[in-house]
């Protein structure tokens, strides 16, 4: 008897344990809750969410976008921040330490950006132009290769400069964390633009310098114009002479010189380099800018000396 008390007991035991186990072990109590700091909404900025339990002891857990399997929850750190940038749906809850779970809850965050921002460059700084009738926190924004803003907060009407030395056309980018919002500057340098101009004009300086010497050298010969035919009837070569006599173009006075004086002449002409067209030869120099009026001049009166020596010469046959 005593044998059959002690084996109900013992059975009792369990079957009371059993009964017992559903409360010990309950979800979904009102008694464990969890809040986050910030509701659900729309909003322009990247905001930071913390999650608090009523319970300092127990854990937290959330998912995103729906995401909820038990392996893909995170075990939230107490009083850590979670920051939103784009649309995000968060669902969470907390379980105690008697392993009592709270209900799952879902925020839901949308963001719209401001887009009245506008971009300039100057003193090697990018310009950021708040144009919106309220702050605008550029945390988390992009400007350029991928580079955020971490801490970057501008008033209304204010600017903002992000040091950046441009080398050459570049385009500038500023999108918002969800990428929905892009802004762009083309940068084109003007240095450049000013550097050719300079340039430019230099060239069309030099090249009316140019132009104007030439006019100046050819005015000069029209004024004291040479009669080249002259020249021609001094320069004669050897084939073209007349062994017994020379007769001058001018058929009133012929005169005639000997064959050894008209050689001697013509090759004192050949040896200093006369040019059989002088007006060539002066705007050649001119051009290469090697014209010496000096030399000029003294080239003129050695051959207004020849002239003269030839025309005592053409007398002095005459008279005898």
């Amino acid at each position: 008897m005593k044998k059959l008390i002690i084996q109900i007991i013992l059975l009792i035991i369990p079957l009371t344990s059993f009964a017992w186990a559903p409360i010990s072990w309950n979800v979904n109590s009102e008694a464990s809750d969890v809040v986050a700091t910030i509701e659900s909404g729309t909003y322009d900025k990247i905001i930071d969410v913390k999650l608090i339990s009523n319970d300092d002891s127990a854990k937290i857990f959330y998912y995103t976008d729906k995401i909820g399997r038990f392996d893909e929850q995170i075990e939230y750190k107490a009083w850590s921040k979670i920051t939103f940038s784009k649309n995000t749906t968060i669902n969470y809850h907390s379980i105690s330490k008697n392993e009592t779970a709270s209900l799952i809850k879902e925020n839901i965050y949308n963001f719209v950006y401001p887009e009245k921002i506008s971009l300039s460059y100057l003193d090697n700084s990018i310009i950021i132009k708040n144009n919106e009738n309220k702050d605008i926190d550029l945390r988390w924004w992009i400007i350029w290769w991928k580079e955020f803003l971490y801490t970057t907060n501008i008033n209304s009407n204010d600017s903002y400069k992000y040091n950046y030395q441009m080398n050459e056309w570049e385009t500038i980018n500023l999108i918002s964390p969800d990428e929905k919002v892009n802004i762009q500057f083309k940068y084109i340098i003007p240095k450049k633009v000013e550097t050719q101009k300079i340039i430019k004009n230099t060239n069309l300086e030099k090249t009316e310098n140019t132009q104007k010497e030439e006019n100046i050298t050819q005015t000069w010969i029209s004024e004291n114009k040479i009669d080249a035919e002259l020249i021609n009837t001094w320069i004669i070569q050897d084939n073209t002479w007349n062994t017994e006599e020379i007769t001058n173009i001018d058929n009133s006075n012929i005169s005639t010189w000997t064959k050894e004086e008209i050689k001697n002449t013509a090759n004192w002409l050949e040896n200093n380099n006369f040019n059989n067209n002088l007006k060539t030869s002066i705007i050649d120099s001119a051009q290469e800018k090697k014209t010496n009026p000096l030399i000029l001049i003294i080239w003129i009166m050695i051959l207004i000396w020849v002239i003269w020596w030839i025309y005592i010469k053409l007398e002095k046959n005459k008279e005898s």
